[in-house]
């Protein structure tokens, strides 16, 4: 095997009939889990943030180092309820006083690797500390596990020891990071051997250990020029001219031993399989070693006892065929709908768009798993801009809003920006660690924030007097569904933004942060309009406009108008889906229409299928499932 990153590959496809194996060259201690953790620790102490009197961890090394087999051993429970915290509260950086507050149970292990060395001789300790609580920490109960694991242990103890006594022997102490630097390069190329029989079974070596060796039948790997023969790879302070004017050794030597234990090998073997990469790597490099070309050009003319054959070998691939996949309704499912809570517009609208999504989301559980926000995502910046809005209408609620208040309003925004953003952020659940962390992009975005508040609240002026009826209200709604000719009643549920009154007309209003595009009534009949509306994704804003249009009016028996603040047009001010309030045979025709989707919902004679609009599918997180990516 003369490319000894393949080792780990080749042991992983020997079949299970080998029984006897002996492996010659050694595991890379790089490979291991031990040194990944070390590698970790290193990140973590180098990413580290002073913040006052305390040091501060990014959560991705945090979480990276939690996730390490190693710390799971310790306490893997707590492990994981440490990651999912930090993703659950959208913590971005962590002190260790807060992690041994709230982890007792892993308070060992945070107390020895949440530590820093204040230099090179402490560093040494620190890793003999750590070493220890490791090494008993490891699951006993897996021996042939543990006994390789206690190799990693030994050889890294031996030149830690090694080290010791070298610092021991100078006066001069070394910084942290220099420490790190000469630990891993004394550790990166240790080899742990492996224990087997040399003298039976498969023989797995690399191309120096085979001297002096004869075998009958030979598998030799990776036959590509740049690995056998190596060529000039190993870096130098004396060029390459210094070196064969003074004959040093040089990458020709190299090649001449290498061509000399490839030739010598194959001398008295009897069968020989030499197994080459046909593809070109990215610098035209990779075709097939000189050794092969040598023996086709060369060899088998002068040698007429030795028989070449050129096999091209392709990896036999199945193929798979998906048909369109379709989740019939059982008894299980029907049960599941029927147990749901309530049905949201958003609920809806993934159902309209495509039936199989909703299924994932709704009834399978494959919700999308929500990772840590370092900056404002766009759903977190839509958030905070309805939590400002409500934030600063909430004490006007049944009042007038005249030209005084807005100018009130605005210099609020003003002075105490800050303050109203904090207060924001304790209202929003996963953004309260993310406050202090306004720099960057999230600083840009908060001035954005402002100064979009700012347009709002100048649009608000020019559409002044109103009264503010209720705000992030709310509603809901009990609806009759028929199944199999029996009734059965779900429930309805929204969150409107806002609910104004101005001129006698009340008025529904939505905040847009993303795109939006206005859909309404007088481009087509009201019968393909309704057909639309619940049929293509497009009109999804005007979906909602009318369930909450229908639900508002039926729970208070008043006409409504719905409007939409497109936040990224805020210069257009209020869009609105009719000049006047919404017509009841519009409401009438929804309920209709609603009602038609409901049962189609609930009957167990229409299966959950995929949508056959593939623009559906191009942001969707599902669409790996259903093979549309």
């Amino acid at each position: 095997m003369p490319d000894e990153n393949m080792l780990i590959p080749v042991l992983h496809s020997i079949p299970s009939s080998i029984d006897l194996l002996n492996v010659t060259m050694g595991f890379p201690f790089r490979n291991s889990t031990l040194y990944n953790l070390l590698e970790l620790i290193r990140n973590l102490h180098k990413n580290v943030r002073k913040s006052g009197r305390s040091m501060e961890f990014h959560y991705k090394d945090v979480i990276h180092v939690f996730m390490n087999p190693y710390v799971k051993f310790y306490d893997a429970s707590a492990a994981y309820e440490i990651v999912n915290n930090i993703k659950k509260n959208n913590i971005v950086y962590i002190t260790r006083a807060k992690l041994m507050k709230s982890h007792e149970s892993i308070s060992g292990i945070i107390d020895k690797i949440f530590v820093l060395p204040e230099n090179g001789k402490d560093a040494v300790d620190y890793l003999y500390d750590l070493l220890d609580l490791l090494s008993e920490s490891i699951d006993e109960s897996s021996e042939d596990f543990v006994k390789f694991e206690r190799e990693y242990f030994f050889a890294v103890y031996e030149h830690l020891n090694h080290l010791t006594d070298i610092f021991s022997k100078t006066d001069e102490n070394i910084d942290t990071e220099t420490f790190w630097r000469i630990f891993f390069e004394v550790v990166r190329n240790l080899r742990i051997p492996f224990t087997g029989e040399p003298l039976h079974g498969l023989q797995l070596m690399g191309l120096p250990e085979t001297r002096t060796l004869d075998f009958d039948n030979l598998f030799i790997m990776s036959m590509n020029e740049g690995i056998i023969p190596a060529g000039d790879v190993k870096s130098s302070f004396i060029p390459y001219s210094l070196r064969k004017a003074f004959r040093l050794p040089t990458f020709e030597d190299e090649d001449c031993l290498t061509a000399y234990n490839f030739y010598r090998l194959l001398q008295r073997a009897k069968n020989v399989y030499l197994i080459y990469n046909t593809e070109v790597d990215v610098f035209s490099s990779g075709e097939k070693s000189r050794f092969l070309l040598q023996m086709e050009n060369e060899l088998v003319k002068r040698n007429t006892n030795v028989k070449l054959d050129n096999i091209i070998t392709k990896a036999k691939i199945p193929r798979f065929s998906h048909g369109v996949i379709s989740i019939p309704k059982d008894e299980k499912i029907i049960n599941k709908l029927k147990e749901k809570k309530h049905f949201s517009p958003s609920d809806l609208i993934i159902y309209n768009s495509c039936r199989l999504k909703f299924y994932f989301r709704n009834l399978a559980g494959l919700d999308i798993q929500q990772g840590v926000e370092e900056y404002f995502s766009p759903s977190s910046f839509g958030n905070i801009v309805h939590a400002l809005a409500h934030i600063l209408y909430k004490d006007y609620k049944g009042k007038i809003i005249d030209k005084e208040v807005i100018n009130k309003l605005k210099q609020e925004v003003e002075l105490n920006y800050d303050k109203l953003l904090k207060i924001a952020f304790e209202n929003l659940e996963g953004l309260t660690e993310l406050e202090p962390e306004l720099t960057g992009k999230n600083l840009l975005y908060k001035n954005v924030i402002k100064k979009l508040m700012l347009k709002i609240l100048d649009k608000d002026c020019e559409d002044t007097p109103f009264t503010i009826i209720n705000l992030e209200s709310e509603i809901k709604g009990k609806f009759p569904v028929k199944i199999d000719g029996s009734k059965l009643e779900v429930n309805l549920y929204g969150r409107i933004d806002r609910i104004d009154s101005k001129g006698g007309q009340i008025r529904i209003i939505d905040y847009k942060t993303g795109y939006f595009m206005m859909n309404n009534a007088g481009k087509k009949s009201i019968d393909e309009y309704f057909e639309h509306i619940f049929t293509d994704p497009s009109y999804k804003e005007t979906f909602q406009a009318y369930f909450y249009a229908y639900l508002y009016q039926k729970n208070n028996r008043k006409p409504v108008r719905i409007a939409i603040y497109p936040l990224q047009r805020i210069n257009e001010g209020l869009s609105y889906f009719n000049e006047n309030n919404i017509p009841l045979e519009e409401i009438d025709m929804f309920e209709e229409k609603l009602e038609q989707l409901m049962a189609e919902l609930f009957s167990a004679n229409v299966p959950f299928t995929q949508t056959e609009d593939k623009n559906n599918c191009m942001f969707c997180i599902y669409k790996s499932i259903c093979y549309k990516e």
